[in-house]
């Protein structure tokens, strides 16, 4: 799940004219096929080659994140928003924030992230997951739900929502939830 949601700006364009692009594009790959220190070192070459660039910093950090680096991920993320401001990456940072356990800061990046674009079904969802985490349900109720309105195939927040409508006892709610979720 980790790998899949860290990994979500894919470089777009088809001229890899500049070296940078060659090398965020190269950081990018490696990241997928799991080459993870080679990554890291094409993710920083593209950044000195164009430290302005929130691509090569974008890249850079999902290096980072999956190599478990999530210190330098985060204010690598920072940086980014900084520069280019995307739902996706303030998505990316909760995701990191999460997976050092602060989950308030991680609360207020999805809120970002859907402020930026409401139509973001993924950042109603993950800030449902959170805040069910820290059991606020009927918050995370309200979120899956925003979620599923934007993107009714998402099986996973379709399961998430029967998860916590179980835990406050809605069952029927949650049986019709878990059976969109199979479907």
């Amino acid at each position: 799940r980790s790998r899949s949601k860290a990994v979500r700006w894919r470089l777009s364009g088809s001229g890899w004219s500049r070296p940078r692009e060659r090398e965020g594009s190269l950081a990018n790959y490696l990241v997928n096929l799991g080459r993870l220190e080679e990554a890291l070192q094409h993710g920083r070459r593209a950044v000195l080659l164009d430290p302005g660039s929130a691509h090569a910093r974008h890249n850079l950090s999902l290096a980072l994140h999956e190599s478990g680096k999530l210190e330098e991920a985060i204010q690598e993320m920072r940086q980014v928003i900084a520069l280019a401001p995307r739902a996706s990456v303030h998505c990316n940072l909760a995701l990191a924030l999460k997976g050092q356990g602060k989950l308030d800061e991680a609360i207020v990046e999805y809120r970002r992230a859907s402020e930026l674009d409401p139509g973001y079904a993924d950042a109603h969802g993950d800030l449902g997951s959170v805040l069910a985490e820290q059991g606020k349900f009927d918050e995370a109720i309200t979120e899956f739900r925003a979620a599923i309105a934007l993107d009714p195939r998402n099986a996973n927040t379709e399961y998430n929502l029967g998860t916590v409508l179980s835990k406050l006892t809605k069952l029927d709610e949650a049986i019709a939830a878990f059976a969109r979720a199979s479907e």
